[in-house]
């Protein structure tokens, strides 16, 4: 099981730079992060992350994810393929506006689980977090923090 904590952050933030800067905070050198949905770096969430870190892959089921300078190494596949493909574990994982795309929850926090490091963390942004999504991500939480 995965223990979460939910932050909230008010309407007038920008979600972009604060994304960012959040996991930004957990960075270091030595970091691997995954970036799950990384077909475009549009919010400039990985030209951020990436020189902070070892290694920063991206996957996305986009074959546009080829043409994507911001990561160190990328795969066209989703998450539930890629960890039948890989062995990696990460010291991050995040997406940003994904949540709310994917058709299977319990699947979805059960690949995380799987690529997560012992002490990982799991970074998500979704515009709605009364989507079916965002309300099953908040039962199992140990408590939702507003920022």
């Amino acid at each position: 099981m995965i223990s979460t904590r939910m932050s909230i952050l008010p309407a007038s933030m920008i979600i972009n730079s604060a994304f960012s800067s959040w996991i930004a905070e957990y960075c270091n050198p030595s970091s691997h992060v995954l970036d799950i949905g990384a077909r475009y770096d549009r919010n400039k969430i990985d030209a951020s992350i990436q020189p902070r870190v070892l290694c920063l892959v991206g996957i996305d089921p986009s074959k546009d994810i080829f043409a994507y300078p911001s990561v160190h190494e990328r795969y066209c596949t989703s998450l539930e393929d890629f960890i039948k493909e890989t062995q990696q574990k990460f010291d991050i994982l995040f997406c940003f506006m994904v949540l709310e795309h994917v058709a299977d929850p319990d699947a979805f926090f059960s690949a995380c689980g799987h690529l997560l490091k012992p002490g990982g963390i799991f970074f998500a942004a979704t515009p709605n977090l009364w989507h079916y999504f965002g309300r099953q991500a908040s039962k199992g939480g140990d408590s939702i923090r507003q920022c």
